[in-house]
């Protein structure tokens, strides 16, 4: 038996010397390297196996596969997808253009003006909201989700997307498989009985493979008739409900609704991640039928992915940081920046503006929730406030900036977020919007405790000593 241990011991260094090139040569940011290498010496033989289905992202074969689907997904959209925006132009605000020139360039997508939203802070509402919505549904429902719980709230919408293929809805229901690995494909037979079809985005498993455990799709999109579209940081679950009121209270959560041509440049984004999981084309006249304009919000729908060039959410939230002049209000349920977004959080605060950053007093993830308190002390000297909702699980991810620019979204403020994950965010132009998010945001703060340098400073040994061994391990959570 000594001999085996020994063996294996042995072997696990040899892994590690063998990886440890790769890990050094691979393009990350010296943070995430650092992880990895430590996890690697420490850990030798399990550090291998997490390294080798988790760091290995095999970018290049798996960007081919989604690019290839892309141009052929593109080849079939209706000419008309880059003329949606053709009056935006002219209305723009000369103040927003900058912004504006840099996003359109970062997703290849101009802003498109004549939508209407609508915010919902209560997660009860929105998903009522929701479920109305699909028992209206007359044509097609395309619905993209993270996480589907086979809970109360997941029955609910299945039997009601099930309602709906029973009368002659087409109904594309598409999950994640590791955001939704405990809920069982047999769950939705219901909905597959109706006539409604059910794809899982890359599913992980020794046959078919583990490279792509790392590559999640973490947008939230329901899409009703083809003219109105649901999307923010909504999952389904009883916790996002405010069912789950045990361990981390009501859960705090902000979702939009969208109405008008902007609903068209969100469809693309689920047909082109239905397209890539099912080889399957739909009927684009239906998909895309005329979108009157609904209102006057100009909307930038800006997704993001390891398959771009570009980590295009980061850098849109870093643009919008720097443009800030009166202040910056952000929320996060996950907050795991890159020292870009650090220094921009703080140049801001040190010329001026003023800089709140909400998160959570609690998580259900432990280490990620560590990791973020490291920062803490530099934001605080850097002038930045810093809250902590303590009315119940946050989970919102907003940033709203000057009442002039807003983001909503499925994007944390993490790497995994910029850098790994499929998400989609959307940046509204408009006044409104950013006025009723700000005071969104300052009703969350009455619920809320300020984080001041005196506690930062007071903090024990052991808990700096948990924080800064979490924060080492921040590249790769």
């Amino acid at each position: 038996m000594e001999a085996v241990e020994v063996g294996i011991v042995i072997g696990g260094y040899a892994v590690t010397i063998l990886l440890l090139p790769r890990v050094v040569l691979a393009r990350r940011e010296s943070a995430a390297t650092m992880s990895w290498i430590l996890l690697l010496i420490f850990v030798p033989g399990l550090g291998a196996l997490v390294y080798w289905v988790f760091g290995e992202r095999r970018l290049k074969r798996f960007v081919r596969k989604r690019r290839g689907a892309t141009r052929r997904f593109e080849v079939a959209l209706p000419a008309g997808r880059l003329k949606r925006s053709e009056a935006a132009e002219s209305k723009l605000d000369e103040t927003d253009r900058e912004l504006i020139t840099i996003i359109t360039k970062l997703c290849d997508d101009p802003p498109l003006g004549g939508n209407r939203i609508e915010h919902f802070s209560d997660p009860d509402e929105a998903s009522a909201t929701m479920l109305q919505a699909i028992g209206n549904a007359r044509t097609e429902i395309h619905f993209s989700v993270y996480l589907f719980r086979p809970d109360e709230a997941g029955t609910a919408f299945r039997d009601a997307l099930a309602a709906a293929a029973r009368r002659g809805v087409k109904v594309r229901l598409l999950i994640d498989d590791v955001g939704s690995l405990w809920t069982r494909e047999s769950f939705f037979n219901v909905l597959r009985e109706a006539g409604g079809e059910l794809a899982v985005f890359l599913p992980v498993s020794p046959i078919r493979g583990l490279y792509h455990a790392n590559l999640r799709n973490h947008r939230k999109i329901l899409i009703i008739d083809g003219n109105l579209a649901f999307t923010g940081g909504l999952n389904v679950g009883n916790e996002y409900g405010g069912l789950r009121r045990r361990r981390f209270g009501p859960w705090r959560d902000t979702h939009l609704a969208v109405r008008g041509p902007a609903v068209a440049a969100i469809q693309d984004v689920f047909l082109e991640d239905w397209f890539f999981v099912t080889n399957k084309e739909v009927d684009h006249a239906e998909a895309f039928p005329p979108l009157e304009p609904a209102g006057d919000a100009f909307l930038h729908v800006v997704p993001s992915g390891p398959d771009s060039d570009w980590e295009v959410i980061h850098h849109a939230i870093f643009t919008i940081i720097t443009k800030a002049r009166h202040h910056v209000y952000l929320t996060t349920p996950y907050f795991v920046p890159d020292r870009a977004l650090l220094v921009a959080l703080q140049t801001a605060a040190l010329r001026g503006v003023d800089v709140r950053l909400l998160l959570p007093s609690r998580s259900d993830h432990a280490v990620v929730f560590a990791a973020g308190h490291f920062h803490y002390q530099e934001l605080l000297r850097a002038g930045v406030r810093i809250f902590e909702y303590t009315k119940g699980m946050l989970h919102a991810k907003t940033v709203e900036v000057d009442g002039r620019f807003s983001t909503i979204g499925s994007a944390n403020l993490d790497l995994r977020s910029f850098r790994l994950n499929f998400e989609l965010n959307i940046v509204a132009y408009d006044a409104r919007a950013a006025e009723e998010l700000r005071l969104t945001f300052l009703r969350d703060l009455e619920s809320s405790n300020e984080v001041g340098v005196e506690r930062v400073d007071a903090w024990s040994l052991q808990k700096r000593l948990g924080i800064a061994t979490a924060k080492l391990f921040e590249g790769i959570l």
